[in-house]
């Protein structure tokens, strides 16, 4: 008896076989990509934010960041989940303590409001749709980087 060969995996799914930042790029729908796109732009905006790919478990092989301001944790994830990309910026009370109400849209002060807590930071997790969204998103990066200087001085 033969053994039918397995399909091949997504890049995004297969722990064991560490892909490049293209390849989980390729893997998202088509509708999406501009979005993740400009996400990847925005977080590398910054020439003190480096890209790794590494594998988060649940969130599996991610696109994460880190800023030379706090080196000990990450800045931003992206999930490049095929189906439904993800952003995440965890964000510490001090770095929620910067961030101005009034300029900030109601769907990222509810992710916030309502995002998990471990250990004084919270993680809010927003879908990639478009453009104009994620920027808002991004927006959360000069709260955090004012937080960072804040607690450096």
């Amino acid at each position: 008896m033969s053994v039918a060969a397995q399909p091949g995996r997504r890049a995004w799914d297969d722990r064991f076989h560490a892909p490049k930042a293209d390849d989980l790029m390729g893997g998202i729908e088509k509708q999406w990509r501009a979005a993740v796109v400009h996400a990847r732009a925005g977080l590398r905006r910054d020439s003190d934010t480096s890209e790794e790919i590494a594998w988060q478990g649940v969130w599996r092989w991610t696109l994460t960041y880190r800023h030379a301001s706090a080196p000990e944790r990450a800045w931003a994830y992206i999930i490049p989940d095929p189906a439904k990309p993800r952003l995440c910026i965890p964000m510490t009370e001090a770095a929620v303590d910067v961030l101005v109400v009034e300029r900030t849209p109601k769907f990222v002060r509810e992710a916030l409001a309502f995002a998990p807590m471990v250990d004084g930071v919270r993680w809010p997790v927003w879908e990639l749709q478009t453009r104009r969204q994620t920027e808002s998103i991004l927006g959360l990066l000069e709260c955090k980087l004012g937080a960072a200087e804040g607690m450096a001085r």
